[in-house]
Protein backbone atom coordinates (compact mmCIF):
# COMPACT_ATOMS: atom_id res chain seq x y z
CA UNK A 1 0.00 0.00 0.00
CA UNK A 2 2.82 2.42 0.90
CA UNK A 3 4.61 1.60 -2.32
CA UNK A 4 1.50 2.46 -4.34
CA UNK A 5 1.04 5.79 -2.55
CA UNK A 6 4.70 6.70 -2.88
CA UNK A 7 4.82 5.76 -6.55
CA UNK A 8 1.64 7.65 -7.43
CA UNK A 9 2.64 10.86 -5.64
CA UNK A 10 5.03 12.10 -8.39
CA UNK A 11 2.30 11.56 -10.99
CA UNK A 12 -0.17 13.54 -8.90
CA UNK A 13 2.36 16.32 -8.39
CA UNK A 14 3.14 16.50 -12.12
CA UNK A 15 -0.56 16.69 -13.00
CA UNK A 16 -1.10 19.42 -10.44
CA UNK A 17 1.78 21.51 -11.79
CA UNK A 18 0.71 21.01 -15.40
CA UNK A 19 -2.91 21.98 -14.72
CA UNK A 20 -2.21 25.18 -12.78
CA UNK A 21 -1.21 27.38 -15.79
CA UNK A 22 -4.25 26.17 -17.71
CA UNK A 23 -6.56 27.09 -14.85
CA UNK A 24 -4.90 30.47 -14.45
CA UNK A 25 -5.33 31.35 -18.13
CA UNK A 26 -9.00 30.36 -18.31
CA UNK A 27 -10.05 32.31 -15.22
CA UNK A 28 -11.57 35.62 -16.26
CA UNK A 29 -11.91 38.44 -13.80
CA UNK A 30 -14.64 40.90 -14.55
CA UNK A 31 -13.59 44.53 -14.60
CA UNK A 32 -14.64 46.46 -11.54
CA UNK A 33 -17.87 48.33 -12.08
CA UNK A 34 -18.80 51.13 -9.70
CA UNK A 35 -22.32 51.87 -8.54
CA UNK A 36 -22.05 55.21 -10.34
CA UNK A 37 -21.65 53.34 -13.62
CA UNK A 38 -24.67 51.19 -12.76
CA UNK A 39 -26.67 54.30 -11.86
CA UNK A 40 -25.73 55.97 -15.15
CA UNK A 41 -26.79 52.91 -17.13
CA UNK A 42 -30.10 52.67 -15.27
CA UNK A 43 -30.72 56.38 -15.88
CA UNK A 44 -30.75 55.71 -19.62
CA UNK A 45 -33.89 53.62 -19.13
CA UNK A 46 -32.38 50.15 -19.33
CA UNK A 47 -33.78 47.35 -17.22
CA UNK A 48 -31.63 45.93 -14.40
CA UNK A 49 -31.18 42.72 -16.38
CA UNK A 50 -29.97 44.61 -19.45
CA UNK A 51 -27.58 46.68 -17.32
CA UNK A 52 -26.18 43.52 -15.73
CA UNK A 53 -25.63 41.95 -19.13
CA UNK A 54 -24.05 45.08 -20.67
CA UNK A 55 -21.68 45.69 -17.75
CA UNK A 56 -20.92 41.96 -17.28
CA UNK A 57 -22.07 41.90 -13.65
CA UNK A 58 -24.76 39.97 -11.82
CA UNK A 59 -28.32 41.16 -11.35
CA UNK A 60 -27.79 41.00 -7.60
CA UNK A 61 -24.92 43.49 -7.95
CA UNK A 62 -27.27 45.87 -9.82
CA UNK A 63 -29.87 45.43 -7.08
CA UNK A 64 -27.28 46.08 -4.37
CA UNK A 65 -26.20 49.28 -6.11
CA UNK A 66 -29.78 50.49 -6.43
CA UNK A 67 -30.37 49.81 -2.72
CA UNK A 68 -27.21 51.70 -1.74
CA UNK A 69 -28.22 54.59 -4.03
CA UNK A 70 -31.67 54.71 -2.40
CA UNK A 71 -30.06 54.82 1.04
CA UNK A 72 -27.77 57.66 -0.01
CA UNK A 73 -30.72 59.70 -1.30
CA UNK A 74 -32.69 59.47 1.96
CA UNK A 75 -32.31 62.54 4.20
CA UNK A 76 -30.40 61.92 7.40
CA UNK A 77 -32.34 62.57 10.63
CA UNK A 78 -31.22 65.55 12.63
CA UNK A 79 -29.14 64.72 15.70
CA UNK A 80 -29.56 68.10 17.37
CA UNK A 81 -31.38 67.99 20.75
CA UNK A 82 -34.57 70.05 20.93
Amino acid sequence: MKRMIVSSFPLFLAALIAASPVAAKTTKHAPKVSCKQVEAALATGKSPGAVAKDLHISKSRVTACTKSMAKAEQPQPSTKPK
